[in-house]
């Protein structure tokens, strides 16, 4: 039942990604954002990269992020991504101390849910969540949010028969006792920036943040945590807003009985990332296999058309087209798991 979760959850979010993203493409013309038929936005990449960074401990049965792995595979998104981030791009260009506090950032969303469905104990899962969403925002909204939804997904993933009034009391229970000193205390290392640099005093907003969060789990509406709001919805009445979030399109595919109909590409890839996940669950994946001694990442935009090439983040490759277009040069790249289009402003070249 749990592996029929994972696969409903995850296939039901990248159709529903896609379909809203195909309505984008065709409302932009832009060559930078197009796409076969089926084509998915920045959010299933992020996806992907999260699962393929994930990294099974050699002493127990318990799966983290390799940040070395992960911050190498968004260097390489930069230049293929469908969609914008302006959390992600700060963290490999700008670094910006203000969109490191204050932006948005929806990948989060994205990311806990590989972390959630790798992990079987919970400790665990809030240790890596914490440190993952730290890693790209220290946006105090999108961390206590992050954090419940992840304890949601838990549950979902780990009982058949979810009584919804003793989740709404464990989550309650969990942004009671989070204190800010405590939490300060054990993760001030995972922030990219000291908390003096925070554009205001951060353990009142903190505090404020989390009454905020308790109005809404004890029904009190309101224009923040809508992932949450949204997910609530579906666990109580069965039913939400068509036009959801990538999160909430994962809670969709456990809950509503209609199953989303639609062809994205590279379907079977995303098949093998769902059993690839259940396998770290389990624990049956050695680490060993995944360890990368020297990393090889030539630059792609170098290569002619038709040449091969070998690159540790995308395997044996081969350049298939080459085109410019306005102020950018692309690069078709055909790998085993799909075609990629790398895309890069000729002057930066």
């Amino acid at each position: 039942m749990t592996e029929e979760k994972i696969n409903k959850m995850i296939l039901n979010a990248c159709r529903e990604d896609a379909f809203k993203f195909e309505k984008f493409i065709n409302g932009n013309k832009s060559i930078i954002y197009s796409g076969k038929k089926g084509q998915w936005s920045y959010l299933v990449e992020i996806l992907i990269i999260t699962i393929k960074s994930l990294y099974p401990s050699k002493k127990e049965v318990k799966v983290s992020i390799n940040y070395d792995r992960f911050l190498k595979e968004l260097n390489l998104w930069k230049y293929y991504r469908h969609g914008n981030n302006k959390s992600l791009i700060n963290i490999l260009t700008r670094n910006k101390e203000s969109i490191y506090w204050q932006e948005d950032d929806e990948s989060i969303f994205i990311r806990i849910l590989a972390i959630v469905i790798s992990n079987k104990k919970y400790e665990n899962i809030k240790k890596e969540v914490i440190k993952n969403i730290l890693f790209t925002t220290g946006n105090i909204k999108n961390l206590l949010e992050g954090i419940i939804l992840s304890k949601v997904l838990f549950s979902l993933i780990n009982k058949d028969d979810l009584d919804y009034e003793k989740l709404l009391k464990s989550l309650k229970e969990e942004i009671i006792h989070m204190s800010q000193r405590n939490f300060l205390n054990t993760n001030k290392d995972y922030f990219r920036f000291e908390l003096s640099t925070y554009p205001g005093k951060y353990s009142l907003d903190f505090e404020r943040e989390k009454i905020n969060l308790l109005n809404i789990l004890n029904g009190i509406k309101g224009k923040k945590f809508t992932n949450l709001i949204h997910t609530l919805e579906i666990l109580k009445n069965k039913s939400c807003n068509e036009n959801s979030s990538f999160f909430v399109n994962v809670i969709k595919g456990i809950y509503l009985e209609k199953e989303f109909k639609y062809v994205i590409k590279d379907e079977e890839f995303i098949k093998v990332l769902c059993k690839y996940l259940i396998k770290l669950r389990k624990g049956r994946v050695n680490p060993e296999s995944l360890e990368v001694n020297e990393y090889n990442l030539p630059d792609i935009f170098a290569f002619k058309e038709g040449e091969e090439f070998n690159h540790t983040l995308l395997n044996r490759a081969i350049i298939i087209k080459k085109i410019t277009y306005k102020n950018y040069l692309i690069s078709y790249v055909k790998t085993k798991t799909g075609i990629y289009r790398f895309a890069k402003f000729k002057n930066t070249l």
